[in-house]
């Protein structure tokens, strides 16, 4: 965790909060239109590691940047009728007085100053001492969709299976930075700070397992551990990982997004092939200075792998291909038509039945029965 109240502001950091802004700018007005006619319809936001608002370079941190990306939204105004909650958690009292002060910068540089729909609570506390409150915030009256970031420094003191107990209820989703890199440091220490930090956030020993594993089999193992741990524990029904790192190559942290809507899992795969529009999961430092190293088109030929396994000899409808490629793949649903689709009919590899009359070749309507030959 660093010393000072503020600090620079890391390439990967700036990537992750272009992602949380991308997937905010779609979030807010899907599940403000969700709640029209629901009276008391009320969208909340927390911050569970709120941080100071601000970086050394001037740069907004994240509860800055969630808030301008609702107030700068151009339907903003057209959702006057939906309550807008922001959570603020940041146990530093130095840093919480910079995030107030940041907020209460915003609001005067604004127009009309602070929105009346929109209320920002401030909590100077460890995230995980409220935890009976957030119970509230999330289950309370009318519809309640909240969207957590969690983004904490380090991994002690973090019993992630609490937090997604905390955010099973309801209409909620989470962003969870999991320092990797941290954790791979220390997972081999065997003194008993560290090994209770790992118990608490892997909710059980199963770290211990890691003994012998090369580095590579380490990493695959301790991601799905995590996964694994959102998924069950917060009866997440959709998980997706996005990795962040370093200049050398070596992962940073990894950031986990769990919903139970497909959705929210495609609002957040489009905001994730935003920030890296070669593969869609992960982000290097190396971009920045080389971005020659990710130029290029995503890679269909693995898609195309993908579905010619999956329903080889099936007769499928367009939809289910498009769902199949969503929740199943690391691809997006446009990614299939021109790229896949398009090629395979053209070489006789697809047949397109029961579409309505008129169609032309190479195009898949709604309803389209899909033979893979």
């Amino acid at each position: 965790m660093p010393a000072s109240t503020t600090w620079r502001l890391p390439d990967h950091s700036a990537a992750k909060h272009f992602l949380l802004k991308k997937y905010l700018e779609a979030w807010y007005p899907i599940m403000a239109y969700m709640g029209r006619g629901h009276q008391g319809h009320q969208l909340n936001y927390i911050d569970a590691f709120s941080g100071p608002g601000i970086y050394a370079g001037g740069e907004p941190g994240s509860p800055i940047v969630a808030l301008r990306t609702l107030i700068d939204h151009e339907s903003f105004l057209a959702w006057n009728g939906v309550k807008f909650l922001f959570y603020f958690v940041e146990v530093d009292p130095e840093r919480m007085a910079s995030l107030e002060h940041q907020v209460a910068a915003l609001w005067d540089s604004r127009e009309g100053g602070q929105p009346t729909n929109i209320t920002v609570v401030f909590r100077p506390q460890l995230f995980f001492d409220l935890v009976e409150e957030l119970k509230q915030v999330a289950s309370g009256r009318g519809l309640r969709p909240t969207f957590a970031f969690v983004d904490p420094f380090g991994f002690g003191g973090l019993p992630l299976a609490d937090l997604c107990k905390v955010l099973s209820i309801g209409s909620c989703e989470v962003l969870f930075n999991f320092m990797y890199d941290s954790v791979n440091r220390f997972v081999g220490w065997r003194e008993q700070k560290n090994q209770d930090n790992f118990t608490l956030l892997f909710d059980g020993d199963a770290h211990l397992d890691l003994e012998g594993k090369r580095p590579v089999e380490r990493e695959a193992y301790l991601h799905e551990l995590i996964g694994d741990l959102i998924h069950d524990s917060g009866n997440f029904k959709y998980v997706r990982k996005f990795q962040m790192e370093r200049n050398s190559a070596r992962t940073l942290y990894s950031l986990f997004f769990a919903t139970r809507h497909t959705k929210g899992l495609q609002v957040m795969k489009e905001a994730m092939w935003k920030v890296d529009p070669t593969n869609g999961e992960r982000f290097s430092d190396r971009l920045v200075s080389n971005p020659s190293l990710f130029d290029g088109a995503p890679h269909y030929g693995e898609l195309k792998s993908a579905l010619l396994r999956r329903f080889a000899g099936q007769t499928v409808a367009i939809e289910a291909i498009e769902e199949y490629a969503l929740v199943d793949t690391r691809f997006l649903p446009k990614h299939l038509r021109e790229p896949v689709l398009m090629p395979l009919e053209a070489a006789g590899g697809i047949e397109v039945l029961n579409s309505k009359p008129g169609r032309q070749k190479r195009h898949f309507p709604p309803g389209s029965l899909v033979k893979f030959v």
